[in-house]
């Protein structure tokens, strides 16, 4: 198997950056479950350099809409994310989760 400098670059920054937004935007020193919010970044930049080469391949072949179908994947993988993290932090005893 062979690594792709580029995807890993890229999948690297995205992790940085959204552990840094997720930090900044934490309580002081951050609660046990930050963990978990750092979990969900590495997972999400593992699949950030799976499907960086798919991209590139698109916007190399001019495929149409392929600007759509990123934003779609990140929009889907983002919900999914924000559906698990609401869920579990629903979940532990004595918290309560405001719609609305």
């Amino acid at each position: 198997m062979t690594v792709d400098r580029g995807a890993l670059a890229i999948a690297a920054g995205f992790f940085v950056v959204w552990l840094c937004v997720l930090y900044l935007g934490a309580d002081h020193p951050p609660p046990r479950g930050f963990v978990w919010l750092v979990v969900l970044a590495l997972v999400a930049s593992v699949m950030v350099y799976l499907r960086t080469p798919t991209y590139a391949e698109w916007h190399a072949t001019r495929r149409s809409r392929r600007v759509l179908r990123m934003l779609l994947d990140g929009a889907l993988v983002g919900l999914a994310f924000g559906t698990l993290t609401l869920v579990f932090s629903a979940a532990r005893p004595g918290s309560t989760v405001a719609l609305g």
